[in-house]
């Protein structure tokens, strides 16, 4: 006979011995399996700012150690010692199948001993509230409000939720406190009202969009919430950690249930590629652009772009709304990077760890960036492009983990932040081309910005390109290849450096309409496969005078949003283009 031990010792270390000592008397000659998940070390009380990141790893750890475990050895008994984050908890639980034969274990609230059950001192009474009694087709949110340990505040959490909120559910024990549920039999009696809260939201709500989770519960309760989750059958599950700021009591953490698109699985082949661009990069990184920041040294001080070039009249770049920005002299970040060569695996793409100086890049950005860019030297040069730009947003932009969490609920601003990046990284660019690329031809000024703009659409690209067509997009994002797509239309029709500084100088005001719309925690979309009108509609302010019209080809704009095909989206602007500069 054997057993299974799961140890999750996110706040603190779990001894195996501990762990053993803790199951039941019967288990105690057999030989049990132990195994470790633990996606990060987080002391207790820490702010957490990469959910998406402790997500990918412990789902991993998951698949890598507790599955091929579970798969060999079915029906074994498996006893669950957890002290980690709730929604760490609640989504580990989701991985493990609910007809498991789990036990999660107790730990004393004054001792801090694992127990298989406590000394039962009370009949356990639960109260729910909210429930529906009639069937609502709106595929709006409900908030579960699950007191256990405390009682949840249910005006604070339907804040957290908002504008999407359709119903309020409380799912409370009538005498909450730390150590109210003692055996595994009151496990199994919460388990069963989390079904049939669940199965009544389900049939009452046939189109209900998401279910957000606000639970203050003891260790082994949130991991019974877990393990009562369905994928196939529950609704997205927004998950949260409490927090003891006034302002932000709760933050989103894990979402479960999350549709997602199969992953990719890659080759050995591309896993080496993807290496040795991270090898590639870091030496650029390290020795290339601190050599180019200190040969900016020598030139003489002023504004950022003064230090790149004596070639070009930066005077439309000389106002208030360019000229505050830092010269890479002055970046803090750069001269100190590096790009972490283990960490293959990131979420959104890429991370960055302020503190270590730490660069951290997914495979998946590598080949995609390689598939669409092709060259070797292109690929670096993105690359260069890519960090000169993101640095300016930690650097400068004062965009760290904290701001950044949920910025993308502010369009406006990380519009004119990403842009002001944007004409950063190219124009230090340019100066980088002309002293270190043997290629760079002053006479072909057009053709490299030209060139070098594409590069870094292609980049951006490369975040969406899953090998298949996209079929909605955030309109946020859609905005950034427009206004990079017009503005290579306009740097096309230039005929001076000055004409192209100008050019760069002026952001454009440019949109799409016609497609339908859809919100998405806090965000909003576009339909790439609907449209919420007969046609679609191009607008553009520019020259002090506001252009709206249908352009002919249209349809084509769309296609190439769908199909990531700039030439299809460049086609329809420049039909625009000569509607506003006739």
């Amino acid at each position: 006979m054997t057993y299974i031990i799961i140890k999750h010792p996110v706040h603190s270390e779990i001894s195996d011995q501990e762990c053993i000592k803790a199951v039941p008397s019967e288990y105690k000659d057999a030989e049990p399996i132990i195994i470790e998940i633990r996606p990060a070390a987080i002391a207790l009380g820490d702010t957490i700012d990469d959910w998406d990141q402790l997500e990918i790893i412990q789902r991993k750890q998951y698949s890598d150690k507790v599955k091929p475990v579970i798969d060999q050895n079915p029906g074994t008994p498996i006893f669950y010692f957890g002290f980690a984050p709730i929604p760490l908890i609640i989504h580990l639980g989701s991985l493990i199948d609910n007809w498991q034969q789990v036990y999660p274990m107790f730990r004393t609230h004054d001792t801090k001993e694992w127990r298989y059950e406590l000394e039962h001192k009370m009949q356990v009474e639960y109260q729910v509230s909210g429930l529906p009694n009639d069937e609502n087709l709106s595929n709006k949110d409900v908030s579960l409000n699950i007191g256990v340990s405390f009682k949840v505040n249910a005006d604070a959490t339907s804040d957290v939720v908002g504008e999407s909120l359709m119903k309020v559910v409380n799912l409370e024990v009538v005498k909450p406190g730390y150590e109210n549920l003692y055996d595994q039999n009151d496990l199994i009696e919460f388990g069963k009202q989390i079904d049939e809260v669940f199965n009544i939201l389900i049939s009452k709500f046939p189109h209900l969009s998401a279910v957000h989770i606000f639970a203050s519960v003891p260790i082994p309760v949130a991991f019974v919430l877990g393990l009562k989750i369905q994928p196939n059958i529950y609704p997205i599950l927004y998950t949260y950690q409490f927090k003891s700021s006034v302002e932000t009591p709760c933050q989103l953490a894990i979402i479960i249930n999350q549709p997602t698109e199969e992953k990719v699985v890659f080759t050995g082949e591309q896993y080496e590629l993807a290496a040795k661009y991270r090898a590639s990069w870091n030496d650029m990184l390290t020795q290339k652009l601190n050599r180019f920041i200190k040969n900016l040294n020598d030139k003489p001080k002023g504004n950022w772009f003064n230090y790149l070039s004596t070639d070009v009249d930066w005077s439309s770049f000389n106002v208030p709304y360019w000229r505050h920005l830092e010269p890479l002299t002055e970046n803090k970040l750069l001269v100190r990077d590096k790009i972490n060569q283990e960490n293959i695996t990131v979420a959104n793409g890429f991370d960055y760890d302020q503190a270590a100086y730490e660069w951290s890049i997914d495979t998946s950005f590598f080949i995609a960036l390689v598939k669409r860019l092709k060259d070797e030297a292109v690929v670096n040069k993105a690359g260069r492009l890519f960090l000169l730009h993101e640095s300016l947003h930690y650097s400068y932009h004062n965009i760290n983990k904290q701001v950044a969490d949920g910025i993308g609920s502010f369009p406006k601003v990380i519009e004119e932040s990403d842009y002001h990046a944007d004409v950063y990284a190219l124009l230090n660019d340019y100066a980088w081309s002309k002293l270190y690329d043997d290629k760079f031809d002053e006479q072909k000024y057009k053709t490299w910005f030209l060139d070098t703009i594409q590069v870094m659409v292609e980049t951006m690209w490369s975040f969406d390109d899953t090998g298949e067509d996209l079929k909605e997009i955030q309109i946020r994002r859609m905005n950034r290849f427009l206004i990079w797509y017009w503005q290579s239309i306009r740097i096309k029709y230039t005929n001076s450096l000055k004409e192209i500084a100008d050019v760069l100088s002026e952001k454009p005001v440019i949109e799409f309409s016609g497609l339908l719309i859809k919100a998405s925690n806090q965000r909003v979309f576009y339909n790439l496969e609907k449209m919420a009108g007969s046609v679609g509609e191009m607008a553009v302010y520019a020259n002090g005078k506001v252009t709206r019209t249908t352009p002919p080809n249209y349809t084509r704009l769309i296609e190439g949003f769908r199909k990531l095909d700039g030439t299809l989206i460049s086609d329809a602007l420049e039909m625009l283009y000569k509607v506003v500069y006739k």
